[in-house]
């Protein structure tokens, strides 16, 4: 399933639900353009955790690469490719060789002698694992792609990475925001709801109900997941021995 709201019906139901006064001016506690600003926060949120409970809703497959030739550095048993500026977060790295394709698993790069041969010598061998080695930097006002490690080294084949985009906020009251659930929308107006209570006074109970909807549907958003069908994608062994 698949719900679409605009951001006109993200305010109303923030101001409703809420009982939040929302409007332009310094009349206004709230401005509509601080409210827009937390509704496209809380929305990002929500997708993270889409993410984290393994929901492939706001996934984007990426197109094919060709692994690198080369190791990350001398003797390591890893190469490392891009991770592009337009990706928030990975969400999972498929490789193709020899004309058979894995889904490599996530590690954490402190474990890299875990899960690829030990010795600095070793031929290159099909990829198994993937580990971010370091998200985007920034040089003043420049940005500069991160790093992912796959591992082991493999000088042949290809790999594409599935990713959350970068999430472009909106500001037109007429444009849409996409949920796979109503359960993922109400998570996303209480967290509006919660932040706005945090500046107002003698909101305890207002604040209380929004964290419990938060609680409430946070436990159904992974019951109302659409799963696609589809074929299987066989999974990368866990360990070299």
């Amino acid at each position: 399933m698949a719900i679409q709201k605009t951001l006109t019906e993200m305010l109303r139901a923030v101001g409703y639900t809420g009982g939040v006064k929302v409007g332009a001016g310094s009349t206004f506690r709230h401005t509509t353009d601080d409210i827009t600003a937390e509704i496209n926060s809380a929305f990002v949120m929500q997708q993270e955790l889409s993410v984290m409970l393994k929901h492939s809703f706001y996934a984007e497959e990426g197109a094919l690469a060709t692994l690198p030739t080369s190791r990350a550095t001398t003797g390591a048993n890893y190469s490392v490719v891009d991770w592009p500026l337009a990706a928030h977060d990975i969400v999972r790295v498929d490789i193709l060789v020899n004309g058979s394709w894995d889904k490599l698993l996530s590690f954490d790069l402190e474990n890299i002698h875990d899960v690829c041969p030990r010795r600095s010598s070793s031929q290159s061998q099909r990829p198994t694992h993937f580990s971010a080695v370091r998200f985007a930097s920034v040089a003043t006002d420049t940005a500069v792609v991160g790093k992912i490690a796959i591992a082991p080294f493999c000088s042949s084949g290809q790999y594409r990475l599935v990713t959350l985009p970068v999430w472009t906020p909106i500001t037109t009251v007429g444009h849409k925001f996409i949920f796979a659930s109503e359960h993922a929308f109400r998570w996303t107006v209480a967290t509006v709801i919660t932040r706005t209570t945090t500046r107002d006074r003698n909101t305890a109970k207002r604040y209380d109900a929004a964290m419990l909807e938060k609680k409430e549907c946070r436990a159904a958003m992974g019951a109302t997941r659409t799963i696609e069908t589809g074929g299987t994608i066989r999974r990368a062994r866990r360990r070299w021995g």
